[in-house]
C-alpha cells in the first residue's frame, strides 16, 4: 500500500472526528452517527488519544522495519486489554494523568532523538494502548455493542498510527528531522499542559 493510499482514510477520519468532535468529555459520543463510527472517530475526537497517538506514530516511523511489528503488537495487546478492562473499572481520573504522562514520555522520545533499549519501545507502545483503551470507557452498552464500538475504536487507533507512522518514515532530510524534534518539543509542552490542568 502506497504512503498516498495509507494518508487517504486519515483524511477522512481526522477531518469527520474534527467536525463532529464537541467539547465533552473523552466518553461522550458523537450524536448522529452509529457505533462503529462512534468507535471509528473517538481517538480524533478526544485530543488526548490523538496527542499520545501522533507522538508514538512519529516515534514509530524513526525506528527500523524489524522494530514496527513488536511495537504494533504491544500497541494493540494494551489497547485490548485495556478497553476489556473497563467492563470492571472506571480508571477514568487515573488514566487522564497517565495519558498525558505518556505523551510527554512520547514528546521527550521525539525531541531527545537518541536510540532506547527494544524493552522501553515495547512498554512505551503497551502502555500507551492500555491508556487509550482504558480511557475509551463504553457508557451502558450490551456486549454486542461494545465490541461493535471497539472494533471501531480499533481500527481507528490503527489508522491513525499507521498514517502517523508512515509520514514520519518519509521524512529523513536533516531539516525535516529537527522538524519531528520541534513536534516532541511541542508534545512535551502539551503534555505539561495537561498535566497541570489535571493536578489543579
Amino acid at each position: 500500500m502506497t504512503g498516498q493510499h495509507l494518508f487517504l482514510p486519515l483524511l477522512i477520519l481526522v477531518g469527520g472526528g474534527l467536525g463532529l468532535a464537541t467539547p465533552a468529555d473523552a466518553h461522550t459520543s458523537i450524536s448522529g452517527v452509529g457505533l462503529f463510527p462512534n468507535g471509528l472517530l473517538h481517538p480524533v475526537a478526544v485530543p488526548q488519544h490523538l496527542l499520545l497517538l501522533i507522538g508514538i506514530g512519529l516515534w514509530m516511523g524513526r525506528r527500523q522495519d524489524r522494530q514496527i511489528p513488536p511495537l504494533l503488537a504491544a500497541l494493540n495487546a494494551g489497547l485490548v486489554v485495556g478497553y476489556a478492562a473497563t467492563i470492571w473499572i472506571d480508571p477514568t481520573q487515573i488514566t487522564s494523568l497517565t495519558l498525558a504522562a505518556m505523551t510527554l514520555i512520547a514528546g521527550t522520545l521525539l525531541a531527545v532523538n537518541r536510540p532506547v533499549p527494544s524493552l522501553l519501545n515495547v512498554s512505551v507502545f503497551a502502555l500507551a494502548g492500555l491508556c487509550v483503551g482504558l480511557d475509551s470507557k463504553p457508557e451502558a452498552l450490551k456486549a454486542n455493542e461494545t465490541l461493535l464500538l471497539g472494533f471501531g475504536i480499533w481500527i481507528g487507533v490503527n489508522i491513525i498510527a499507521l498514517n502517523i507512522m508512515a509520514l514520519s518514515a518519509k521524512l529523513r532530510h536533516p531539516i525535516a528531522v529537527i522538524g519531528i524534534r520541534i513536534a516532541g518539543s511541542w508534545l512535551i509542552a502539551m503534555s505539561l499542559i495537561l498535566l497541570a490542568f489535571e493536578l489543579r
